[in-house]
C-alpha cells in the first residue's frame, strides 16, 4: 500500500484491520499512535462500522458517501483520494479509513493527544486581570479569543508553511476594522515564505519583518488572550502559529513597547504615571551609561565641583579608566541575566540579585571597581528590567552610545542619539510608520498612547474606530486633490 510506503520504518503509525458483523466487508484504520482519542475512535467509529447492516448493491464512491453519512458519528470527515493530504491530515491525528472496493478514502477528525494546561505567562504578569495564557495548542489558543469577541467580523485563515514540517499558520483580523491593504500584504509575505522547517513563533517573524536587521521589533508579540483580543478590536492582525504560545500582532508601533496590559486594569492615574515613568525608564537604561563617560572623561568642566570631587576620589587606587570600568560591570550584569533566565525561575532571580550584590561589593573593595560605576550599572540594570518589551533594543542602544561617548564624548553621545531617532523615523511597519503616535499627536492619538485616559474618556468602541479610520481617509484624499 502506497501509504504504508511513505510511513515505511515509522513504528507509530498504526492499522487496524476488521469485519463488519453480518458482512464479509472489510475496513481498515490507519492513524498515529498518542495522536488520537481513542475512546473517540472506538465508540464513534470501530464500533459504528461493525454493527451496521450493509447492502449488497453498495460498492465505491456510493459505499463511502452511505457510510460517511448514515454510519459514522465523528464530527469532522472528508472523502478523498489526495495523498499528500492523506500524509498531511495522518501527522495531525487524524484517522483514516479505507474501505473494501473503494478506491478513495475517508479521513476523520480524531486528535486526542496531551496539551499543556493554560497558565499565567511568565513574560507579561499581572497583580489584576485575567490569568489566563496562551498555550501550543493552535485550536485552543482560537477558542480563548473567540470568547473573549463574539461577533461575526471576527474572521480565521488557515495556512500550513514549512515544506518538511507543514505547520499550520493562521490569520485572524476583524474584518469590519482591519486596514485590507495590510491584509493582503501580511498574506502574500506569509505565502512567500519558501523554507523547509517552521518550529516556533520567530521563525514567521523575521521572514515577513519590513526591515531585516533594525534591533526594534516591528511585530509584535503577546502570551495573553486578553491582550490579543483588545489588539484585534484596534483593527490589527494575529498571526498565530501551531507549536507556540506567542502570537504575532500586525502592524506595531514604538509607542505599544511603552503599554502593559494591566495599564487597562488599574486607575486611569496610575496607570498613566507608570506609562511615563517606563519612557523616562527607556532614557535612563540606554543614556546614562554614556553620559557618565561623556561628562567624567571629556566635559568635566559642566559638571559641580562637588560632585567631580566625590567621584574622583572614589576613583583613587582604581586601575582601569571609567570606560574600561564600566563596561566591565555592564557586561557583567548581562551575564548574571542571562544565567538567571537559564536557570529555573525559584533560583534564577535569586541568583542573579545575588550575584550583582556580591560581585559590585567585593570589585569596590578590592579597589578594582569604583562606587560610581557601581550605581551607574545597578540604575542601568533596574530600569531595563522596566522594559521587557524592548529589552533586547535597549541593550544594543545602550552600548552603541557608551562606544560613541567613549571615542568622542558629548558630541559622539549626541550623534548616536540623533542616528537612533532618525532610524526610528525610517522604520515601518507593514507600511505604516513605526514612531507614528510621536509625530501625528492629534486627540485619538494621545489619549491612549502617551497617557491612558479614562475609559468615558476614550474614544475605544468598535464602531467610532471604524468611523475614525474612514475619516482619516477621506481627509487624506481630500488633502491629495
Amino acid at each position: 500500500m502506497k501509504i504504508k510506503q511513505l510511513f515505511k520504518h515509522d513504528d507509530l503509525l498504526q492499522s487496524r484491520t476488521f469485519e463488519a458483523k453480518n458482512d464479509p466487508l472489510r475496513f481498515c484504520l490507519m492513524y498515529m499512535n498518542a495522536m488520537i482519542d481513542m475512546e473517540n475512535v472506538t465508540l464513534n467509529i470501530v464500533k459504528q462500522l461493525m454493527l451496521t447492516d450493509y447492502a449488497r448493491s453498495l460498492k465505491g464512491e456510493e459505499l463511502l458517501n452511505y457510510i460517511a453519512t448514515k454510519v459514522l458519528t465523528v464530527c469532522d470527515h472528508s472523502i478523498t483520494s489526495d495523498v499528500q493530504e492523506i500524509v498531511q491530515k495522518i501527522n495531525y491525528g487524524f484517522t483514516l479509513l479505507l474501505v473494501d472496493t473503494c478506491d478513495k478514502v475517508i479521513i476523520m477528525d480524531t486528535q486526542g493527544y496531551d496539551r499543556r494546561s493554560t497558565t499565567e505567562p511568565d513574560s507579561e504578569r499581572v497583580t489584576k486581570g485575567p490569568k489566563e495564557g496562551f498555550t501550543e495548542s493552535l485550536i485552543i489558543n482560537t477558542s480563548y479569543i473567540r470568547r473573549r469577541i463574539r461577533n461575526s467580523d471576527l474572521k480565521f485563515e488557515m495556512m500550513h508553511i514549512g515544506k518538511i514540517t507543514q505547520t499550520m499558520v493562521c490569520i485572524s483580523y476583524m474584518s469590519g476594522a482591519v486596514n485590507h491593504q495590510i491584509l493582503k500584504e501580511v498574506k502574500k509575505r506569509l505565502q512567500d515564505i519558501e523554507v523547509d522547517i517552521i518550529l516556533e513563533t520567530e521563525y514567521v517573524r523575521e521572514y515577513i519583518q519590513d526591515r531585516t536587521y533594525t534591533f526594534f521589533n516591528t511585530i509584535g508579540s503577546t502570551e495573553r488572550p486578553d491582550v490579543a483580543a483588545s489588539k484585534l478590536l484596534e483593527g490589527k492582525i494575529l498571526v498565530i502559529i501551531d507549536g507556540s504560545p506567542r502570537v504575532l500582532s500586525i502592524p506595531h508601533l514604538f509607542i505599544e513597547q511603552f503599554e502593559v496590559n494591566e495599564d487597562y486594569y488599574s486607575h486611569f492615574w496610575f496607570a498613566t504615571l507608570n506609562r511615563l515613568i517606563r519612557m523616562i525608564c527607556f532614557l535612563l537604561s540606554t543614556s546614562i551609561p554614556a553620559m557618565y563617560i561623556a561628562f567624567f572623561t571629556y566635559h568635566q568642566q559642566l559638571l559641580p565641583s562637588h560632585l567631580l570631587v566625590s567621584v574622583l576620589a572614589s576613583r583613587e587606587g582604581v586601575p582601569f579608566p571609567s570606560f574600561i570600568e564600566l563596561g566591565i560591570m555592564l557586561l557583567t550584569f548581562e551575564i548574571l541575566r542571562e544565567a538567571g533566565n537559564r536557570l529555573p525561575l525559584s533560583i534564577g532571580q535569586t541568583i542573579s540579585i545575588v550575584g550583582a550584590l556580591v560581585l559590585g561589593e567585593a570589585a569596590v573593595t578590592a579597589r578594582i571597581i569604583s562606587a560610581p560605576i557601581v550605581i551607574i550599572t545597578a540604575i542601568t540594570g533596574i530600569t531595563s528590567l522596566a522594559l521587557p518589551k524592548a529589552l533586547e533594543a535597549v541593550i544594543i542602544i545602550r552600548f552603541y552610545l557608551l562606544v560613541l561617548a567613549t571615542i568622542f564624548g558629548l558630541y559622539g553621545y549626541i550623534f548616536g542619539v540623533m542616528s537612533v531617532t532618525m532610524h526610528l523615523m525610517n522604520i515601518k511597519s507593514f507600511g505604516v510608520d513605526f514612531m507614528t503616535f510621536y509625530v501625528n499627536l492629534d486627540k485619538m492619538n494621545i489619549e491612549d498612547t502617551q497617557l491612558r485616559m479614562p475609559w468615558w474618556n476614550i474614544n475605544n468602541s468598535y464602531k467610532n474606530l471604524i468611523d475614525y479610520r474612514v475619516n482619516r481617509l477621506r481627509k487624506k484624499r481630500l488633502k491629495q486633490r
